[in-house]
């Protein structure tokens, strides 16, 4: 196991722990770490103190707290594992800008955008296809939702330089895992895993990853590069979900980049259908 999945192992624990804080021991054992290896870890891939991300998780639920519920402040407070109000309304005021009374009084429905406003359709119908198993090879990387997707394939491309592995002419897959299956939301962190098939390598780089692509059926939409928005096509994809009434298993996002993508500008999403 990389370094970032044992990263996003422990960011899933934090998950799991909210909305109070997880001890950072324990998630430190989460991610199979040291707790000095993991803290300058955990912020060179999230970009900030594990501490900061924890209490800015613990704000952002108070946060929808506030608006979705009738609950006075300070029980508020105390279920986001603050001991007084006052301790409460200071951190949320350095994270949000506001008190959290006037917070409240903004009448906001919601911290995020409706996704049923706030959506992106396929350039295409969603078709159903059959993929053979494919085993990838390649790296994980620890990102943030709004980041731009050309800084992953840049990188992927400087991966295989590294390592003497010609990516021009293959076929680009990246498995990308969420912290919830059912929503992302703006600044979430997820873990990306990309690569190339296996199959199409003469020589095998040193200490690679290896990722799986089952066999199944899969549904696919296929996107333009210049509409590529991960939060309006997770929503799309959510809201096609129930309409269609099939299950998608939404662990794991699988993104193929063709390998005549400047030609064609196509990127194609699938899911496993669930039986």
């Amino acid at each position: 196991m990389d370094r970032e999945e044992r990263i996003f192992n422990a960011l899933c624990f934090i998950e799991e722990c909210l909305p109070i804080s997880a001890d950072l021991k324990e998630i430190a054992k989460r991610a199979n770490m040291s707790r000095y290896h993991f803290h300058r870890i955990f912020r060179d891939l999230v970009g900030e103190a594990v501490g900061k991300y924890c209490q800015r998780r613990r704000l952002t639920l108070a946060a929808e707290c506030l608006l979705n519920s009738n609950l006075k402040i300070y029980k508020i407070a105390a279920t986001h594992g603050y001991e007084t109000q006052a301790t409460f309304s200071r951190a949320f005021k350095d994270m949000f800008h506001s008190s959290p009374k006037d917070f409240r009084k903004q009448g906001i429905k919601s911290l995020y955008p409706d996704p049923f406003s706030y959506t992106t359709a396929p350039i295409e119908e969603p078709v159903i296809v059959k993929v053979s198993p494919l085993k990838i090879i390649g790296f994980s990387k620890i990102r943030k939702i709004g980041e731009q997707d050309t800084s992953l394939l840049e990188d992927f491309f400087l991966y295989g330089e590294k390592n003497n592995l010609s990516c021009d002419d293959k076929n680009i897959f990246i498995l990308t895992k969420y912290l919830h299956q059912n929503r992302i939301t703006p600044g979430e962190t997820y873990i990306s895993f990309i690569g190339c098939d296996i199959n199409t390598v003469e020589a095998l780089p040193k200490n690679i990853n290896i990722r799986k692509m089952p066999e199944n059926n899969y549904v696919m939409f296929t996107y333009k590069r210049d509409c590529f928005d991960l939060m309006k096509i997770y929503n799309y994809i959510n809201l096609w979900e129930t309409e269609s009434r099939l299950k998608l298993d939404k662990n794991v996002q699988y993104i193929n980049i063709q390998k005549d993508f400047a030609q064609t500008n196509m990127i194609r999403i699938l899911y496993q259908i669930e039986s």
